[in-house]
């Protein structure tokens, strides 16, 4: 049976469907890849008809090359290969560390790190449910708390494996850690704590407890020391509580003091308890009448280290170690004379973030410290504590702030707003260090805005709040070193205000490209239209919102928002934007709204009526033929039609709770919706009734999606860059 028979027949048996639409998903991650602050349109890949008629015109491959079409299973999104992450947990035994990387653990051999050599990997464990918050060893088993995915618990008899033995799913989000007389205590921010039996094999649960309430809501619970029949808990804005656990089942508050800031962390040092708040301050409580904590000392001023500087805690024997901000080693053989034995250099620190871990662990005579979310690790000399020297920095991913995920065109090689990323091998991709794009600099300020950039071909057009101009073409045919070819520097909208300031008149943050068309989106409300024909001549044919009146500019008509994504349809004459409420200078709203825009003549846009969608602020947007389709925040997929640009309206969507929509990328017959923390492939075929073939879970919170190579690229907040394979199609 021929290809063509099979794809001609009126209907479609669901794995005949599934191989068709596999092959055009790897047509489409090969295609244009566009990425932005705010997510902008990526290109649409031709209906299967004209892509064969234009590409391949011989006759279709014989069915030998076809896979048993009655044993093709329904298609399956599997995570593939990730790299990169948040490190906010460590722990650690003799020469052996493990720590937390976005969402596995990674164990370490620190003896090379003895002589200034990076620490040896030993084993890394599979892609966890979500990021590592905190890690405890006991013996051979070690226990990680995995945020909103509950615990789990590994065999590491042998360092060089890392072996998952237990899984449990808990409420909330598991952040701390404290093992204690074969109790496991889990801090579970506002869902409180909940105690678990370490022996038993599947962690039976002994009892749970929430903390008062916050306003309308219980106060978060982010840490926990427990000692005998009493536990003393980091509450939030009621500060150190003491419970009575003496009944996990029935725990009860017979302490408090609130008078110290809003506490974050907490160690208990012999009968004192060391507390961090929420302001950088480190104090030391007097535990000896138990029911009445009382602070006592704050060691020094050193601890005061501002807002969001939480400090974190180490203990060894009669050592204390305290990062958060330049890290310190204290002797506390006598806990209430504490004593300073050293002081880290500058940079030698870690912030964390409200819930992460400690983040800070001795391993013998060093000591290993995790950056946060820049995703850096320092090993330290600690011999005796009063020589802290930075011996080994093993370097991270930054924080994927920005929404920017592009691929570059040899086929392997991707790019973050920060990183640069070798995808040759999709199961193991590797970092290659900072995006050489920020290198470009005007004045020896950074001058490559980065804020959004499609790639078409060699050439990748960015955006952003640059002092270079609002449209860069860069060619990347050396993905190491791109380079500049041309510029879009509007100064006639600059605004000179005076004592040799001048303002940028208006400044694209998204943008689109079909055929030789560009169209950008500003904030406070700018459009423009850019002929980009010759990346090296680029023009502008329009540009509105701005307060001139010549032949390019004008103040109106304008956008009705701030967009937050544009799309172009195939022939450049339709443009649509999205918004998520806001309008100028006026701020958010908690609604969005969708807007389309005549092009026919590119020098004089015509933009329809906006379309209001309350509630749901639209994020993303994609167009296949007449019609939209929109990652509408809490709205989840959104389908317009645009045929009119003067009657937008809404024909279809597809929803299943309230988790936010962020992102979208078209693969027809398919497109890829990408949640808060979730990859739904939508069936699109019939517009007016969206159907999910298949869903999976994303082990941190979503920031950009893409295709490429055949696979769909996540990139996140706090577990790096993830891929997923399309299994089970014939691939």
């Amino acid at each position: 049976m021929s290809l063509r028979r099979i794809l001609g027949r009126p209907t479609h048996p669901a794995p005949v469907r599934a191989v068709a639409s596999v092959m055009l998903l790897v047509a489409a991650g090969l295609a244009m890849n566009v990425v932005r602050l705010r997510p902008a349109s990526p290109p649409t890949a031709a209906p299967l008809s004209s892509a064969i008629a234009q590409s391949d015109p011989s006759p279709p491959p014989p069915a030998v090359y076809l896979p048993r079409l009655d044993a093709a299973p329904p298609p399956d999104l599997a995570v593939e290969g990730q790299v990169g992450g948040a490190t906010w947990a460590v722990a650690a035994r003799g020469d052996t560390a493990y720590v937390g990387i976005g969402p596995r653990i990674v164990a370490w051999d620190l003896r090379p790190t003895d002589r200034g050599d990076a620490p040896t990997e030993l084993a890394k464990s599979a892609v966890l449910g979500r990021a590592v918050r905190d890690l405890v060893l006991d013996g051979d088993r070690l226990y990680a708390a995995l945020g909103g995915a509950g615990v789990a618990v590994f065999d590491v008899a042998n360092p060089a494996r890392i072996a998952l033995t237990t899984e449990r799913d808990l409420p909330g989000e598991s952040g701390s850690l404290v093992l204690d007389a074969g109790r496991l205590y889990v801090a579970l921010g506002r869902r409180g704590i909940v105690v678990l039996d370490a022996a038993s094999p599947a962690l039976d649960e002994l009892g749970a407890w929430q903390a008062p309430p916050d306003g309308d809501d219980p106060a978060k619970v982010f840490d926990i020391a427990p000692h005998g029949q009493l536990a003393y808990a980091a509450v939030d804005e009621h500060g150190l509580l003491v419970l009575d656990v003496a009944d996990p089942a029935r725990m009860t508050i017979v302490g408090e003091d609130a008078a110290h800031g809003e506490a974050r962390r907490v160690t208990r040092v012999g009968e004192t308890a060391w507390v961090a708040a929420d302001n950088g301050e480190v104090h030391v409580y007097d535990l000896r009448e138990p029911r009445r904590p009382r602070s006592f000392a704050q060691p020094n001023e050193r601890f005061v280290r501002g807002d969001e500087a939480v400090a974190g805690f180490a203990l060894a024997g009669d050592r204390i170690a305290i990062s958060g901000g330049p890290l310190e080693v204290w002797d506390v053989a006598d806990p209430f004379t504490p004593r300073r034995l050293g002081t880290g250099t500058d940079g030698l620190f870690a912030r964390h973030a409200d819930d992460g871990g400690d983040g800070v662990a001795f391993a013998g005579a060093r000591l290993v410290v995790a950056g946060g979310t820049n995703g850096k690790i320092v090993v330290v000399t600690a011999a005796g504590g009063a020589s802290l020297r930075g011996n080994v920095t093993v370097d991270g991913l930054s924080n994927a702030w920005r929404s920017v995920l592009y691929g570059g065109p040899d086929g392997k090689t991707l790019y973050s707003g920060d990183d640069r990323f070798d995808v040759a091998r999709p199961s193991e991709p590797r970092p290659l260090g900072v995006n050489p794009m920020q290198s470009y600099t005007v004045d020896g300020s950074p001058a490559a805005g980065l804020d959004a950039v499609v790639v078409d071909g060699p050439v990748a057009y960015s955006v952003g709040d640059r002092n270079a101009g609002q449209l860069i073409a860069f060619d990347l045919t050396d993905s190491a070193a791109p380079r500049r070819v041309g510029v879009i520097d509007d100064r006639a909208a600059d605004q000179n205000w005076g004592s040799g300031f001048v303002f940028r008149g208006w400044t694209a943050g998204v943008l689109a490209k079909a055929g030789d068309r560009i169209v950008l989106g500003g904030y406070c409300c700018h459009f423009a239209v850019v002929d980009a024909a010759d990346p090296a001549a680029m023009r502008l044919l329009a540009v509105r919102g701005v307060q001139l009146r010549d032949a390019i500019h004008a103040p109106s008509p304008a956008p009705a928002a701030s967009y937050t994504a544009l799309a172009l349809t195939d022939d450049g004459r339709t443009a649509v934007g999205v918004d998520a409420g806001q309008h100028g200078d006026f701020g958010y709203a908690d609604w969005g709204g969708i807007q389309a825009i005549d092009l026919t003549d590119p020098s004089d846009p015509r933009f329809g009526p906006h379309l209001d969608s309350p509630g749901m602020q639209q994020n993303d947007v994609v167009i296949h033929g007449h019609h939209a389709y929109v990652a509408a925040g809490k709205g989840g997929l959104r389908v317009y039609n645009i045929a009119d640009i003067d009657a937008v309206r809404e024909v279809g969507a597809w929803d299943d709770g309230d988790e936010k929509a962020v992102a979208i990328v078209m693969a027809w017959p398919h497109v890829l919706l990408a949640r808060s923390k979730r990859l739904d492939l939508i069936d699109i075929c019939d517009p007016g009734h969206p159907t999910r073939l298949t869903s999976a879970s994303v082990p941190g919170v979503v920031k950009a999606l893409r295709l490429y190579r055949g696979r769909a690229w996540v990139l996140t907040e706090d577990a790096g860059l993830v891929g997923y394979g399309f299994r089970g199609v014939g691939q």
